[in-house]
């Protein structure tokens, strides 16, 4: 709400003062009884650019960088919030028609200045020739950009795991997306390898995910009622889902343990490893209280036969 309240006084801020300019420059040519376009247009400036050309492409290169800047703010006032509750969504339509406007603009800038499309072909050359030599991949990463925007297999908002890397789908532009991991590093994805690569989305179609903790109790524990705590805890935690119901399973003989395991379910992310800390101190607690040893790796020595020289030795340093 900051940032939408920023961006729309800044834009009515910029607008107001580009309309204050042309009111008053208006009121000064009436009492002088020369128009605007006159005044202006009177002055040359390069060739056939009048002063009137350059202030008209101002206002508009002016007018079309507010509103570029500050449109996402503009959307949200005109109702977008309630017509797309999702973050991602809001996000990619408020990109789209920044896009759009900057195509407008540029449109209608080209026209101000009287510029001809047909004289820009070389331009167009130009291109095609540098898709040869390394423009390919930012031509690709910013076709991908777009394809993330219509496809949206990922989202502002989105938690995904790349490369080894969780975090938060913060930012996506035209070349490259933004990944704020959990220690507020800002990885930067080329769009590209989002659309080609592979990658853990944990909340395209539903936040929900899974929290698996493993306890090894000792050999000899009544597991019954291990596993009975562990239902308890999850049940008695205020975040864990009742549909679907935590499962506890008996897993594993391990070398020195029999591995116990709870799986319990998370409405969203937030708060994940906060419930994860708080679910392993109420079971080290409960076991403690119940008698119940959570196991650690130990092993059996057994020695069938020793030297004697080595016994005697031994002998004698545990007797000084």
């Amino acid at each position: 709400l900051d940032a939408v309240g920023q961006q729309t006084r800044s834009m009515l801020r910029s607008l107001t003062i580009v309309g204050v300019v042309i009111v008053i420059w208006t009121l000064w040519s009436a009492q002088r009884g020369l128009s605007v376009h006159q005044t202006l247009d009177q002055f040359g400036i390069v060739g056939d650019f009048s002063l009137l050309e350059f202030v008209q492409a101002v206002l508009v290169g002016v007018t079309f960088s507010v509103v570029i800047r500050n449109l996402p703010g503009l959307l949200e006032l005109m109702g977008l919030r309630a017509a797309a509750k999702d973050a991602g969504t809001r996000f990619a339509i408020a990109t789209l028609c920044q896009y759009g406007v900057a195509i407008v603009g540029v449109a209608l800038l080209f026209s101000v200045l009287g510029l001809d499309w047909s004289s820009f072909g070389w331009i167009a050359t130009g291109l095609s020739v540098g898709l040869g030599f390394g423009m390919q991949e930012i031509v690709a990463n910013f076709i991908s950009g777009i394809i993330l925007l219509f496809e949206r297999p990922v989202r502002v908002g989105d938690v995904v795991t790349l490369d080894g890397v969780t975090g938060t789908v913060t930012r996506i532009r035209m070349r490259a997306t933004t990944v704020t991991n959990w220690d507020r590093q800002e990885y930067i994805v080329p769009n590209k390898q989002l659309v080609t690569g592979t990658f853990t989305n944990w909340t395209l179609t539903s936040p929900i995910n899974r929290i698996v903790i493993i306890v090894g109790v000792a050999y000899g524990s009544d597991t019954g009622k291990a596993l009975q705590i562990l239902r308890d805890v999850a049940h008695d935690h205020p975040r864990i889902m009742d549909e679907p119901a935590p499962v506890v399973t008996f897993d594993q003989f391990a070398r020195s343990t029999l591995n116990l395991m709870l799986r319990c379910y998370l409405p969203d992310m937030d708060g994940r490893w906060v419930t994860v800390s708080e679910l392993n101190e109420a079971i080290d607690d409960r076991f403690k209280k119940a008698g119940i040893e959570i196991a650690f790796p130990q092993q059996d020595l057994h020695l069938k036969s020793i030297n004697p020289a080595v016994a005697e030795g031994l002998k004698g340093q545990l007797a000084s």
